[in-house]
């Protein structure tokens, strides 16, 4: 039971790391879009 605990937390761990990662992108791009439409409007 005590090994299905352990591999299920380090599964937790990368879910959230992977969302972490997946969210910076979001923004990064995001905000990429917004500063080219501010710079062409």
């Amino acid at each position: 039971m005590g090994k299905l605990r352990i591999e299920m937390e380090k599964m937790r761990a990368d879910i959230v790391k992977w969302m972490f990662i997946f969210w910076v992108g979001q923004i990064a791009v995001l905000s990429g879009i917004i500063f080219a439409m501010l710079r062409f409007f």
